[in-house]
């Protein structure tokens, strides 16, 4: 029960950068194919997309409709996924879009880190978080998770760096991960003790 609990406050703490990641880099590259091919509807360009990324298009617009939204540009760009966006810096992409917009989208980002290599690792990294934390899944016990709440920051940071401050305001993952799990062990272990858990446990928990 206290890993469950930990791992519920973690990924409650990494939300808002991972959701601040995910909206900036969607609006900057949109901003920039726009600007580029000069047609807000670039995602419909066959030759540019790859085929999987091409039914990722079509299956926002299907969504889009189904909500009974109107398919236009604002709509198609907010309903893609996170995994859309990334896949736009993969090797099938780094010719025809990563370089003519990478500098453009990362425009705070070094010289010597801003490559389609490293802007492509950082956000697949930031695209497996991302779906473990939601999606439920376990991270308590990932050995980086502070170095990769700090990349995202970062990453961040090179994308926008108003974004980055406005951030801080609402993020405390540092906060939350520096303070650990013994005040959900204390709480439990009281509640064990005072039968407000009733037989879930046989004894109060021992987790150091």
């Amino acid at each position: 029960m206290a890993v469950y609990l930990w791992n519920l406050i973690i990924s409650e703490s990494l939300y808002p950068s991972l959701q601040c990641l995910e909206v900036a880099l969607r609006n900057a590259v949109d901003r920039e194919m726009t600007v580029l091919l000069k047609n807000s509807y670039w995602f419909e360009d066959a030759y540019l997309l790859e085929n999987f990324d091409q039914e990722r298009v079509v299956k926002a617009k299907t969504d889009l409709r189904t909500k009974g939204k109107t398919v236009v540009p604002q709509q198609v760009i907010s309903e893609l996924t996170f995994g859309f966006w990334v896949s736009l810096f993969t090797t099938p992409y780094e010719m025809k879009l990563v370089r003519p917009i990478i500098k453009r989208v990362f425009p705070n980002a070094p010289k010597h880190l801003r490559s389609p290599d490293e802007v492509s690792r950082r956000l697949q990294r930031a695209r497996d978080l991302r779906n473990r934390v939601f999606h439920h899944e376990p991270i308590w016990h990932w050995p980086d998770l502070k170095d990769r709440h700090a990349e995202i920051v970062d990453t961040l940071e090179w994308i926008n760096e108003t974004k980055s401050r406005t951030l801080k305001i609402v993020d405390n993952f540092d906060r939350v991960y520096a303070t650990g799990w013994k005040d959900i062990v204390d709480e439990l272990d009281f509640l064990v003790a005072e039968r407000e858990i009733g037989d879930l446990f046989a004894r109060p928990l021992g987790i150091k």
